[in-house]
């Protein structure tokens, strides 16, 4: 027998047998043992004698002591705004003092005024006076009048004795009420008129919360109109007698935080007063989680609604779907349900067994349904509870509407942007004359939050007699929108949700369900004026059996990083499983059933379990940021370390408060203020829905050569800051598709976050663009430096592919051992940028859509080796080689003997950060200090260090010889699997938000 034959069986042996026995008698191969391949590190440009001098000096002399920040500090208005509406002082009227824990700051002398307390509601009798003096002449003014009379017909009128006295009576009281009762902008008024006639006004202040920053800015302004007033009067933010809670039913996150701290503060302020509203609530429940409360009704003033569902609207319109399409359709449904299984535990094999079986009660309910077509009875039998209801269905139904009715507006709600083009492209293919762009007869509009509103102010007009409109909207128009001529609504009950998925350390994005208050609401936008109609895409067996009766809320949907954060810093004296019990309000019969509690345990204990297996990157995915190993986030007991209180104690998220902090320390505050009140408030561009080529070369143009989509945020700001003219600002954002509103709100939160920084000391004035916190603003290298020390350790490693003909390939995308590959989103200036050698790019968002089997990253920019290497945790020397050595476990580089000064500017860098987050104080760049040597030794490694040479198009180039050229409307080697999901990135976070 040769060497490479494979022995002979014995005879005798048939069918599995014969495969059995090869198997047990076949040697194995040995595997090659895996080395990764080193990256040669470039020293070029280091001057090797300063850093030399700048290391000896700081092992000299170290770093000065800093002034610890006072804990009296005088707070400003910001600061006084957060107290009020986020940490409740701990007494009240009757003198009760605080049994709660206070967080213990490791920091000396470094308490924090946002969690000290020590501020009571104190009766002042001569302010009292006052106040009642000034609501009885306000009572009598023209504005007061005039508004009274539109006050005096919304429902709660009718209810305001009982609503007072309810309160009086009740430290909880839940409101339950219809849309359009009232309930959001007449309680706070009727509490406040009602306390100030009783010569309370001293001792009131009434905190009302909402979802979202502009729902929270436009009740107040109704308010303050109401009132007569301008906003900062009896409308603003101070000490704090009562909450007021609304839309309850959403279960968002701070809401169900701000729940569970409630119950707990309740214990020690008898005298708070706590209102819970909602116009579709699970009543018992809720007044069950704070020891049954208190329950009111307001009946509200809305239309009679007539509700079809999935089977009336295939009886109504005759709907017929081809046998290719109804095979599509069930394919889809079939994976969506293998989907499903799997993620309840089942094996594939086993799942694609329980999705071939028959839903019984399904087959069972259909045989009850008449005046049913047998096309209909399958199509009902194809969707299910999974599948997306097919885009001919949605523009057959609105064409059967604008056919069969005289007036109105239709409102459509689909589930992305993606939904929004299909529908919009599909309606204007089948009939050009009636649904086109210049038609006459009907007017589209598209609705969705990266869609700017100002192009199409006539969304909110009533067109001309004889014109229809049209409204495509995703979730947004459930609430935060309201146009009030919307007669007939066609609801597909589906709505983008995000996930957290742990697996991959990324969010997914995929269409669900919609739950019963979602479809409520959905079905409550039809009678705002008048008698409406509403036509579900859901089958009523569908809604009865399948549908939740709420949405998951977001506490189990999302990283742990800012519960822990938050629960860490306020010392709760819980620990973080025992947070999640008392956040439940479903209480021991939770709506959400075992699937959303096994969901979050099974969350708790795979950190726990992978981090007890030993691996590394196990807290990394849960929370990694500023804080000591939580070895057991079941049985927590690690306090936060001083990064982690500031990271905690700014109000946005942990890794863009790092790059806050770490702009200010690096003289680059400007360009991280920005990036970070772009990533954590929203996206200053709009997706123009036929100008999408246009927008995107745009967005190349404001990178600069840079490679850097964050680089891009900056450039937008710091060119409209700089436009004095309205017309010139308005000009630039028309130019490069920017919504000026986003922008605006942008540079306020730029404000804000300028004004926090200042106060924990880190900069020396609350000016955004202070020059002694701006030193290196214009300094690209400086500014990568800062967003890798920041979004660490959102790193993907980019690696040069060759294809057997010798030709450079599409690159591959690797994230982190273990986490696999990665997609780039055809949004982003990197997309089509192949690399000549390995290189790196950071990312702040990833996230994995419903149709796609990788993750995409939303925005990169394009990282050397040097701050991979400054702001690393761990540098070990490998087996391989003595000057191999391993970053963080996973970059390999291979260094000359000079690698040891660079392990030392390291170590500098690390006590430099410690020092500071220890002791707040602003950089000292004075050179003959060892602090301003270390820091301008650091800004010269990284401005020293050449970028990566890239290619795009197939056209070599390097960003400092050669313009960045646009990148192609579709490029033909990106598959479909970017390109199909790119323009359902963003449309969870972005409509949510709204």
């Amino acid at each position: 027998m040769g060497q490479n034959s494979r022995p002979n069986c014995p005879p005798g042996l048939i069918g599995k047998e014969i495969g059995l026995w090869y198997a047990a008698h076949t040697v194995p191969k040995k595997k090659k043992r895996s080395i990764v391949k080193p990256v040669q590190m470039d020293l070029t440009g280091i001057n090797f004698f300063d850093a030399e001098r700048a290391v000896n000096q700081v092992k000299l002399s170290g770093f000065p002591g800093f002034v610890c920040v006072p804990s009296n500090q005088p707070r400003s208005q910001c600061q006084q705004s957060q107290q009020s509406s986020s940490y409740m002082p701990m007494g009240g009227n009757n003198g009760a003092s605080s049994q709660l824990p206070r967080a213990r700051s490791p920091i000396p002398g470094f308490a924090d005024p946002m969690v000290s307390g020590g501020e009571r509601l104190v009766r002042c009798p001569e302010l009292d006076r006052v106040l009642h003096h000034q609501f009885e002449t306000q009572r009598s003014s023209d504005g007061y009048l005039s508004m009274l009379q539109n006050r005096i017909k919304l429902p709660t009128y009718f209810k305001k004795n009982e609503i007072l006295s309810a309160i009086q009576s009740n430290q909880v009281v839940v409101l339950s009420g219809e849309t359009g009762c009232g309930k959001t902008t007449q309680v706070p008024q009727y509490i406040l008129e009602h306390e100030v006639s009783r010569m309370n006004g001293s001792v009131t202040r009434i905190v009302v919360t909402q979802p979202r920053r502009i729902s929270a800015i436009s009740v107040a302004e109704r308010v303050a109109a109401e009132r007569g007033e301008t906003i900062g009067q009896t409308v603003g933010f101070q000490n704090v007698s009562h909450i007021i809670v609304d839309e309850v039913h959403e279960r968002e996150y701070l809401c169900d935080f701000l729940l569970a701290m409630l119950k707990q503060i309740m214990l020690v302020r008898k005298d708070l007063r706590v209102i819970l509203m909602s116009a579709t609530l699970n009543v018992e429940k809720l007044s069950a989680y704070f020891g049954n409360c208190c329950k009111l009704e307001v009946v509200g003033r809305m239309f009679p609604v007539q509700e079809y569902f999935l089977e009336d609207c295939l009886r109504l319109s005759n709907f017929w779907l081809p046998r290719t399409a109804m095979e599509k359709l069930q394919g889809t449904q079939f994976r969506y349900m293998v989907r499903r299984y799997m993620q309840e535990g089942l094996s594939a094999s086993k799942a694609r067994r329980e999705s071939k079986k028959p839903n019984t009660d399904l087959v069972t309910w259909l045989d009850s349904q008449t005046g049913l077509s047998n096309n209909a009875r399958e199509i009902l039998r194809s969707v299910d509870e999974d599948a997306y209801p097919e885009v001919d269905l949605i523009i057959h139904m609105i064409d059967y509407v604008l056919r069969t009715t005289q007036f109105g507006a239709v409102l459509v709600f689909v589930p992305g942007i993606g939904a929004i083009k299909d529908v919009i492209r599909g309606l204007r293919e089948c009939n050009p004359a009636k649904y086109g762009e210049g038609s006459s007869q009907v007017r589209i509009f598209p609705l969705h939050s990266q869609v700017s509103i100002g192009r199409q102010r006539a969304l909110f007009e009533v067109p001309p007699n004889g014109v229809r409109k049209v409204i495509v909207s995703t979730n947004i128009a459930e609430t935060s929108v309201t146009i009030e001529d919307v007669v007939y609504v066609i609801d597909c009950g589906r709505i983008k949700l995000r996930d957290y998925d742990a697996n991959w350390n990324s969010y997914t994005l995929a269409p669900v369900l919609v739950s019963q208050a979602n479809a409520a609401q959905r079905c409550g936008r039809a009678g705002r004026t008048q008698p409406g109609v509403c036509y579900h895409l859901f089958s009523s067996y569908v809604y009865n059996n399948a549908m939740p009766k709420f949405l998951t809320p977001e506490l189990l949907r999302m990283r742990l990083e800012d519960v822990v954060l938050n629960i860490k810093l306020l010392d709760l004296g819980m620990k973080i499983p025992n947070f999640y019990h008392e956040s439940d309000i479903q209480g021991t019969t939770m709506v959400l059933g075992k699937s959303a509690r096994k969901a979050l345990r099974n969350r708790l204990k795979q950190a726990s379990k992978a981090y007890n297996a030993g691996d590394p990157t196990a807290l990394d995915k849960v929370i990694n940021i500023g804080q000591a190993p939580l070895r057991g986030i079941p049985g927590d007991k690690e306090r936060l370390t001083p990064l982690g209180l500031h990271l905690a104690r700014l109000p946005l998220d942990p890794q863009c408060a790092k790059l806050l902090v770490l702009g200010a320390l690096f003289g680059c505050l400007e360009p991280a203020l920005s990036v970070a009140a772009c990533l954590t408030y929203r996206d200053p561009f709009e997706i123009p829905l036929e100008k999408e080529l246009e927008a995107r070369k745009a967005r190349v143009e404001l990178s600069q050569n840079s490679l850097s989509d964050h680089w891009v945020y900056v450039q937008v700001i710091q060119n409209y800051r700089e436009l004095s003219s309205p017309v010139e600002r308005r000009k630039f954002c028309e130019e490069y598709f920017v919504r000026e509103n986003i922008v605006k709100d942008v540079l306020r939160l730029a404000n804000d976050y300028a004004t926090l920084l200042y106060e924990r000391k880190f900069i020396h004035s609350p000016d955004p663009l202070d020059e002694r916190a701006n030193k290196n603003k214009n300094n690209l290298a400086v500014f990568r430096a800062v967003l890798y020390g920041a979004l660490r350790p959102n790193l993907v490693t980019v690696n040069q592919r060759i294809n057997r003909k010798g030709q450079v390939s599409r690159p591959q995308l690797l994230l982190r051992p273990g986490e696999g590959k990665v997609a780039t989103s055809q949004r982003s200036v990197n997309a089509s940028v192949w690399p000549a050698s390995t290189f790196w790019t950071v990312y702040f968002w990833k996230q994995k859509t419903d149709n796609s089997t990788i993750p995409t990253i939303m925005d990169t920019t394009i990282i050397p080796l040097r701050p991979i290497i400054l702001f690393s945790r761990a540098i070990e020397a490998t087996k391989f080689h003595n000057y191999i050595y391993s970053i963080d476990g996973w970059v390999h580089i291979l260094a000359s003997p000079a690698f040891s000064l660079i392990k030392d500017l390291r170590d500098c860098l690390s006590r430099f950060l410690d020092s500071k987050y220890m002791h707040p104080s602003p950089t000292n760049w004075d050179p003959e200090s060892a602090e301003g040597r270390l820091m301008q030794t650091l800004v010269d490694v990284f401005t020293s260090e050449p970028l990566p040479a890239v290619e795009t198009q197939r056209e070599r180039w390097h960003m400092d010889h050669s313009a960045f050229p646009a990148p192609s409307a579709k490029d033909p080697k990106s598959g479909d699997e970017a390109s199909d999901t790119e323009d359902e990135e963003i449309s969870d976070a972005s409509d949510m938000e709204d």
